[in-house]
């Protein structure tokens, strides 16, 4: 999928989870555009070798395994630098909700993923749920609209 596709729907699904929380609106809204961002942008980066000019999907970021480890370690540090770096003090509680957040947010790219062709890895072995193109436009619409639809009611 395309990289618009996964931060709008895994922030669409963040937020829209996360709002159930009680934290302040905006605080809600900065902490889960932060993780879709730099979670799916870690799971790209780290996750991608190219092979004669063609980026491929390796299992360093792209399995089922370490895609919530890495979602995992991004949400802790979420938390950890600005406590550390600002002396501030964060609840348990908002940093149990930023570790499980970033592993479902990995685990959401992992799921558009695996409609891809490319597929993602259990264990060494790819799997794909379906075989479409990264770039269908139809697929990526749709999703980006379930997104879309789910920040707009997590503001209700």
């Amino acid at each position: 999928m395309k990289s618009l596709t996964h931060n709008l729907f895994s922030a669409g699904l963040g937020l829209y989870l996360v709002s159930r929380s009680g934290l302040p609106l905006l605080l809600e809204l900065l902490l889960v555009a932060w993780l879709s961002l730099a979670i799916n942008w870690v799971i790209d980066i780290l996750g991608h070798k190219k092979s004669g000019g063609i980026p491929i999907r390796t299992f360093v970021t792209h399995s089922i395994f370490t895609a919530p480890l890495w979602g995992g370690l991004v949400g802790l540090a979420t938390i950890l630098v600005p406590q550390n770096v600002l002396s501030i003090h964060v609840s348990s509680t908002l940093t149990l909700l930023a570790i499980t957040t970033s592993m479902m947010i990995a685990c959401l790219h992992l799921l558009l993923d695996s409609l891809t062709e490319g597929g993602v890895y259990l264990g060494r072995r790819r799997i794909a749920i379906a075989h479409f193109s990264y770039n269908n436009p139809v697929l990526n619409l749709g999703f980006m609209i379930i997104g879309a639809t789910l920040l707009i009611v997590s503001f209700f």
